[in-house]
């Protein structure tokens, strides 16, 4: 799966430049890396998971306000049909050495809709 986002500022309709963009999503099975809970993928509880990355992503729009994040389809977990989430983050954002980003403004919007000729 290959995903163009593109950030767009709504008031002036020009693209945003170094804006963080991040992803995640679970895995074929429903797993969503990062988390423990019963209702995480296939079910039963694996506490290792809490240490997981995978399906996750986080990039830096370019000038033309866009990220590029490849990575493989998703499945559902309980209760819940595929979907992927994106936040956005801005105003001070700053990457740590741990991987992680620290901000106080986010923007989180979800897909569940892949269907929809909005997200095509």
């Amino acid at each position: 799966m290959y995903m163009d986002i593109q950030i767009i500022d709504t008031e002036t309709c020009k693209p945003v430049p170094d804006i963080w963009v991040e992803i995640w999503h679970t895995n074929s099975t429903g797993v969503c890396s990062g988390i423990v809970s019963s209702t995480n993928g296939v079910g039963g509880v694996d506490p290792s998971n809490v240490f997981n990355t995978f399906r996750r992503g986080l990039q830096k729009t370019n000038a033309q306000g866009v990220v590029w994040f490849g990575s493989k389809l998703n499945g559902h977990y309980s209760g819940r049909s595929p979907h992927i989430h994106i936040m956005t983050h801005v105003a001070g954002t700053a990457a740590l050495a741990n991987g992680t980003i620290e901000n106080n403004i986010a923007t989180h919007a979800f897909v569940e809709n892949k269907q929809d000729p909005y997200f095509h």
